[in-house]
């Protein structure tokens, strides 16, 4: 009797599981301790195992890219590797395999990458403009754009957010008479990521808790955004590089910098602290010398 492949991979996850759960008792306690359900350690790779399984049997429609009909519409058709199509190349074969770590737990994520984009990139806290479709592992859809939407990366899934620094924005756009715009040479590609990078054990509308998700996005533009509009684009604030602005609050006001008009809290914007040089550039004085930037330090040099 054949055991199938996915059926094997989660005898080892399953195996893994129970490692965990014993290893969770202490020696004197009989009292089975069971994983805790929301553990993304133990998550994310179950959800691996199902991302990979969904690659190794699914295709996308590359011969409509490699010669695209006139009026093709970049769209990306996912569909099972069988019967006349048993010849396609599986998406795991086109894929790129990345990686992103939250609360010490690193997280697989797979992107395919059809356009890159002749654009700008965007960074990961930009304002970006894009088609999108959200379905699950079973191609069930849960969200889409028919028209192109402006997302704050800020705000989006992490796993979405991910994908969106894959690509650029057209190279150009020209405005059609019914006011819609053509685009040339835009970001178009996929991400698969497990639920730890999308809505984790928290259920959404069609969204069942621990979904992993497949995102297929089309970039469009990208406008780098100064989120409190204080001369200093917002993804320049995030000091320790972390992709969480959030938690850089230099005065401790509870505001973080890219939210604070006074980052260094002392008496003197920090509109008024920075040089915003003709080419677009920023100079950051350091009136005293000590290494840290005007606009972040709160000692006042005298005029």
């Amino acid at each position: 009797m054949k055991i199938s492949s996915l059926f094997k991979k989660f005898l080892l996850v399953l195996t893994l599981f129970i490692t965990v759960w014993s290893c969770s008792k202490s020696n004197n306690d009989l009292t089975p301790t069971p994983v805790d359900p929301i553990d993304q350690a133990v998550q994310t790779l179950i959800d691996d195992v199902l991302i990979v399984d969904y690659l190794q049997t699914h295709f996308y429609n590359a011969a409509d890219f490699q010669n695209p009909a006139p009026n093709f519409n970049f769209d990306i058709i996912f569909d099972t590797i069988a019967g006349e199509n048993s010849t396609q190349t599986p998406l795991f074969n086109q894929v790129e395999k990345k990686s992103f770590v939250i609360d010490d737990v690193t997280f697989n994520y797979y992107i395919l990458k059809i356009n890159e984009g002749f654009g700008n990139r965007p960074h990961f806290i930009d304002s970006t403009l894009v088609n999108f479709r959200g379905s699950l592992l079973n191609n069930i859809v849960f969200d889409s754009s028919v028209n192109p939407i402006w997302f704050d990366l800020g705000t989006v899934v992490d796993g979405f957010r991910q994908a969106m620094l894959e690509f650029k924005s057209a190279e150009s756009s020209s405005l059609n008479s019914d006011g819609t715009s053509t685009f040339t040479n835009f970001g178009v590609g996929a991400v698969f990521f497990p639920s730890g990078m999308g809505f984790a054990n928290i259920p959404q509308p069609n969204v069942p808790a621990n979904s992993p998700l497949v995102f297929r996005i089309k970039l469009f533009a990208s406008l780098e955004a100064d989120h409190d509009l204080d001369g200093i684009p917002s993804w320049m604030e995030d000091l320790n590089n972390n992709q969480n602005p959030s938690d850089d609050d230099t005065d401790g006001d509870r505001f973080p910098n890219y939210l604070d008009t006074n980052d260094d809290g002392d008496l003197i914007l920090t509109f008024n602290e920075i040089i915003i040089n003709p080419d677009g550039t920023i100079t950051f004085p350091d009136c005293d010398g000590d290494g840290i930037p005007d606009y972040l330090d709160k000692d006042i040099c005298p005029k």
